[in-house]
């Protein structure tokens, strides 16, 4: 969704080739561009490995977390990769969603 730039301490600015790498990220990340801010854009569903790879991949690129504030392009938002099914461990087993 559409964030306030200053709704958290820890931010992280994605560059284009990390987001154009995760097509499911580019995808959120379109549609919270055309959304309002406090209102989830309609999520993208990833299997359990592909969940288990964007929050590792999210983590270690954003330096140890993936909690706060994306700056993308020209815009500010939040994030959420949620488990639909916890259970292995990860937290993103058996069909996760991001928004």
């Amino acid at each position: 969704m559409p964030a306030d730039p200053d709704a958290s301490e820890h931010t992280c600015t994605l560059k284009e080739p990390f987001v154009s790498a995760h097509p499911h990220l580019e995808t959120v990340l379109s549609r919270a561009r055309d959304g309002e801010r406090g209102s989830w854009s309609e999520p993208v569903y990833l299997d359990a490995k592909t969940g288990n790879e964007l929050g590792a991949d999210l983590a270690d690129y954003c330096e140890g977390g993936f909690r706060g504030v994306y700056f993308y392009g020209d815009g500010a938002y939040f994030v959420s990769l949620v488990d639909r099914h916890p259970g292995n461990g990860k937290g993103h087993d058996g069909g996760s969603h991001t928004h």
